[in-house]
């Protein structure tokens, strides 16, 4: 993970009920960007959206390298 960011929007509760969104943005040769959308059906408010900012990185070599082809494929 290379960054996050997060936008608090209302207040949640115990036991309100939560939807969650999750989708996939800004694809580069090596990250993408995913966002959420976390939505409060029992108030029906936006609790907040999130980013966070995902880089492909070989641990091995400890360099950053390009998104595999079979993942590009399923996102």
């Amino acid at each position: 993970m290379a960054d996050s960011a997060i936008i608090y929007q209302s207040e949640g509760f115990l036991n309100n009920q939560l939807e969650i969104k999750i989708g996939v943005c800004d694809v580069s040769r090596v990250g993408f960007d995913l966002v959420y959308q976390f939505y409060n059906r029992t108030t029906e408010k936006n609790l907040a959206l999130i980013k966070t900012g995902m880089v492909c990185f070989n641990y091995n070599t400890s360099k950053v390298e390009a998104l595999p082809a079979a993942f590009l494929a399923k996102i």
